[in-house]
């Protein structure tokens, strides 16, 4: 209660970090998903040429059809709108690995915001790749999106180790996650509309825009550990220390592989959360 006590009527610094880790996984997925329907406006499933519907098609009551808008500019196989989707994650399971190391050796503030500001500009030069470079190049720009980002969540669950104190841990790490789903219904929903009204082009760029703004408030509000940060109160501070004991930052422990390994309930909750993406 005392720690409470002595922001007054401030908010506290590690909801502060909540609403920055819900805010910016809400970013995160939008980034993600931003293809998933944006990729049937791109592509022409028709396999013929857009000028040829132009004005020349006349509807049930005798008005042309003006069929133009309605063909994407790109001709795409299943097989190559499959490459395109996956690519993201292919460089999102690599990039995993190194989550957790980079959050200890470069910062959880740096890794995370770093993260967000390529994956934002790489958004941002997706549409010019696609038209200008072709398949290949924005293939690669969907591959490098998913490496950057793959580190993540690795160092969302690191930098609570920090912050969280052991009553609150649970809340606090899952009110980041759940910004998740919020970005993938958000996302979903507007990235058609816009796809249809504004052109799919302004979907990439949206988000770009909206993950450069999300890193900027970060760079000011998001910090390593409470050790680091410049305005969180004493009252905080000393609470958070006190209940999570000696700071990680200063122990190098041993990995339990071999206890990992063995435990049946990380096999299963492994195996459901595989089952829950297939």
């Amino acid at each position: 209660m005392s720690q409470s006590k002595s922001v007054c009527f401030r908010m506290l610094a590690r909801h502060v970090l909540a609403a920055m880790m819900f805010s910016g996984m809400f970013v995160l997925y939008c980034l993600r998903n931003n293809l998933s329907v944006t990729i049937v406006a791109m592509v022409n499933t028709t396999g013929k040429e857009a000028d040829r519907y132009s004005g020349d098609c006349q509807g049930k009551n005798g008005s042309e059809l003006e069929l133009v808008d309605e063909l994407g500019e790109f001709y795409w196989d299943s097989q190559r709108q499959g490459l395109l989707l996956g690519a993201y994650y292919y460089g999102y399971a690599v990039s995993q690995i190194f989550g957790g190391w980079l959050e200890k050796y470069v910062g959880g503030k740096i890794v995370f915001g770093g993260s967000m500001f390529l994956g934002s500009v790489l958004t941002l030069v997706s549409p010019i790749t696609a038209r200008e470079a072709g398949f290949w190049a924005f293939f690669a720009v969907r591959l490098f999106l998913g490496l950057f980002q793959g580190v993540i969540f690795p160092v969302h669950h690191q930098m609570w180790g920090k912050w969280a104190p052991p009553m609150e841990r649970t809340t606090l790490i899952s009110i980041g996650p759940s910004g998740c789903n919020v970005g993938t219904i958000f996302i979903s929903v507007v990235s058609g509309v816009m796809a249809a009204n504004v052109g799919w082009d302004t979907v990439f760029y949206m988000t770009g825009a909206l993950g450069l703004a999300w890193v900027l408030v970060w760079m000011f509000l998001g910090y390593d550990s409470p050790n680091k940060h410049p305005r969180i109160s004493d009252g905080e501070k000393k609470y958070i220390i006190q209940e999570i004991g000696p700071s990680s930052e200063d122990k190098d422990p041993q990995v339990p592989w071999k206890s990992i390994f063995t435990s049946l309930p990380i096999w299963e909750i492994g195996r459901a959360s595989c089952r829950e993406r297939v």
